[in-house]
């Protein structure tokens, strides 16, 4: 009868399954290589923030070494057998649970929308107490769904778990480990992996389900990842007590699991750049349509003809040019008009920004849909300017109480850096506004030009949603579930 050594420097020296790991591992490597740079470069798109880009690469990263250690373990001579122990302490380090970060710091993303809809709410903004307690919430929930949270969820858990398997690794019988007798090595680390897997399964698969929807199918991705890493489970669990004395099935088990993790890494690395390049191929079509559609005017209308020359560029330009260019022409005479900025020259030609919130269904379907997109913030901020205006507006001269109290809630709740509903304003348009404020405090302008020292904000607000999210909410199941209901 073979004894322990034997079996498992036999176990050691399975070149086959060694040659799929070195393939595996290659490959991993290239896609991570690659990775890096375009999570780099595309890190503030949504479908890259919102996935934790930072925590996914490290996650990338760690199965990579865990694949080559286990490649080194497996292919006949790379690693002598007596140093099998410092392998298995060093994979300890390079195989870390990273579910469990991501999928909090998601959920509480999900409920951003949630809260920041309450805040919209008429009861809510009417009720001093009630805003102010729903605004704590959000900064709450706004803190944890940052990607800083999510390190914070990651870091003890990690630490914990690397702790206690660097023990036992340290002084586990390496031949009865590796032989698939019972060690504390592998019961601890099989307790950890169960424990692991049916947490981060039945939160996922708690939370997801009844959570709001968001565009970019971050969910969707999250299940996948999910419903493999479960395959695996039910795989090595069925070979451990039904066929733990079977080499073949050991064997299949140890195979089946890293082609799923290599699935995993796959989907976790490449998705997002995908979905990124049909987003972007979708606007390219979009536009060129849209040009296309410009042409077809201009040979009927010379007035439509110059308006459309004004949007062909725009939509070659970057979002803050189109921005400076519409805010620069538009603003003084949507002033002297006494009415909210249009979209319609980087939008439809038919649906603008204060259409949408002039009717009351279309701007439900329209908050409905900015939720999907994490983008809340951007119609609040232009409620917010739009209640403002009104507020100050319907007072001839207003108290220099009542300005700095109104200006100073905007500017906390919306403008200052990490405010709790923070827009995407450029430098020169919040100095503006700081600018603008100055201005009336120190009365070197009337009172009365009180309730207009956020317009500029709010145009280039308002031209970047039309910019961003105009035409692919149009294209949206939401508008037409909308449009089919009216």
């Amino acid at each position: 009868m073979a004894t322990d050594h034997e079996i498992a420097v036999n176990v050691a020296n399975f070149s086959e399954l060694g040659q799929l790991k070195f393939a595996v591992s290659a490959v991993e490597t290239v896609v991570f290589l690659l990775s890096v740079p375009l999570f780099m470069s595309f890190r503030e798109h949504p479908v890259i923030r919102y996935r934790s880009w930072s925590v996914n690469l490290w996650t990338v990263f760690t199965v990579v070494m865990a694949h080559w250690l286990e490649t080194a373990m497996s292919m006949p001579y790379w690693v002598p057998y007596e140093r099998f122990q410092w392998v298995l302490l060093s994979k300890a380090m390079a195989c870390l649970p990273t579910y469990h970060a991501i999928f909090m710091r998601h959920y509480f993303l999900l409920r951003l929308p949630v809260l920041q809809n309450e805040l919209l709410d008429h009861k809510t903004m009417v009720d001093p107490d009630k805003y102010k307690e729903t605004r704590a919430k959000l900064e709450r929930v706004k803190l944890l769904s940052t990607e800083f949270a999510a390190w914070c969820f990651y870091i003890p858990h990690a630490a914990i778990t690397v702790g206690v398997y660097v023990y036992f690794a340290a002084t586990v019988d390496i031949d009865a480990f590796l032989a698939r007798k019972s060690t504390m090595l592998a019961n601890v680390r099989s307790g950890i992996y169960v424990l692991e897997v049916l947490s981060a399964s039945g939160w996922l698969f708690w939370y997801l389900p009844r959570a709001p929807k968001e565009n970019f199918r971050i969910g969707e991705q999250f299940y996948a990842f999910m419903l493999l890493t479960d395959a695996v489970f039910i795989v090595t669990l069925t070979v451990m007590f039904l066929f733990r004395t079977s080499y073949a099935a050991q064997i299949f088990d140890d195979a089946f699991g890293t082609m799923c993790v290599f699935t995993i890494v796959m989907i976790n690395a490449l998705h997002p750049f995908a979905t990124i390049y049909r987003e972007k191929r979708r606007l390219f079509t979009s536009s060129a349509r849209s040009s296309m559609s410009s042409v077809n005017i201009n040979s009927h209308d010379d007035r439509s003809s110059t308006s459309s020359q004004n949007q062909a560029p725009s939509l070659a330009k970057s979002p803050s040019e189109v921005t400076a260019t519409s805010a620069t022409s538009t603003a003084p005479m949507m002033r002297q008009a006494g009415h909210q900025p249009s979209a319609k020259a980087k939008g439809s030609h038919s649906l603008t920004i204060p259409k949408i919130l002039a009717d009351q269904t279309m701007r439900g379907a329209f908050c409905q849909y900015l939720a999907r997109e994490f983008s809340m913030e951007s119609l609040m901020f232009i409620e917010a300017v739009k209640s403002y205006r009104e507020t100050l507006s319907a007072t001839n001269m207003p108290g220099m109480d009542q300005i700095r109290s109104a200006t100073e809630k905007i500017l906390e709740e919306f403008i200052v850096a990490n405010s709790v509903n923070e827009v995407n304003l450029p430098k020169k348009c919040v100095d503006k506004i700081h600018q603008n404020i100055r201005d009336v405090i120190e009365a070197t302008v009337g009172r009365d030009r009180a309730a207009y020292v956020f317009d500029e904000g709010a145009e280039h607000i308002e031209a970047m949603l039309a910019v961003n999210h105009l035409r692919k909410f149009q294209a949206s199941s939401i508008f037409k579930e909308m449009m089919e209901s009216k």
